[in-house]
């Protein structure tokens, strides 16, 4: 699927891309926004594994959660489920990857790619929990999966609001600042 020039998606409720055992990829390009109402899904379905999910925001496009905002659920997942892969590229000055003050999961049971890169920008949290010590705001391979975090690039970041869980593998390079606070 694409979403291009300046267009918007908009879930009511949950984006799934690559779910139960499918592959599927989105590209939101050209200063579009795909914005869903509860998380975001790339890689997912424990029930039936093997799905592959990709998603690429780039051209100064946003593509934002509004948040889960459950324990044990996060508001952009990649690779969620065992056998899953699942992964998201943001590129591009303007570019924005949002959990909506929700968590970021890279690869909790499954393999999980997450990179920001050429001035792109991601956000997480975990400031929306009733015990937010709880949950962290960000996290790579935390359940015994393979989560990749990589930051490239002059301008790009990973902002994370609460802990920083990594069980996989993080990159910093190239001018990248990442916080947590």
């Amino acid at each position: 699927a694409k979403v291009t020039n300046g267009g918007k998606l908009t879930s009511l409720s949950f984006l799934e891309v690559g779910r139960r055992g499918t592959a599927g990829t989105l590209l939101v390009d050209g200063a579009s926004t795909v914005t869903a109402a509860t998380s975001i899904t790339a890689g997912g379905g424990t029930d039936r594994p093997g799905s592959n999910g990709a998603i690429t925001v780039q051209g100064g496009s946003i593509l934002r959660s509004l948040g889960a905002h459950a324990a044990g659920n996060a508001g952009i997942a990649l690779g969620s489920g065992t056998g899953d892969t699942g992964a998201i590229t943001a590129t591009g000055a303007g570019s924005l990857l949002d959990a909506g003050g929700d968590r970021i999961s890279v690869g909790s049971l499954g393999t999980g790619t997450l990179t920001i890169s050429a001035g792109a920008k991601a956000t997480a949290g975990n400031t929306l929990y009733a015990t937010p010590a709880a949950e962290a705001g960000f996290s790579l391979g935390s359940l015994g999966g393979t989560g990749t975090a990589t930051v490239t690039g002059a301008g790009s970041t990973l902002t994370v609001n609460g802990s920083l869980t990594d069980g996989g593998t993080s990159k910093i390079g190239d001018g990248m600042r990442g916080t947590t606070g």
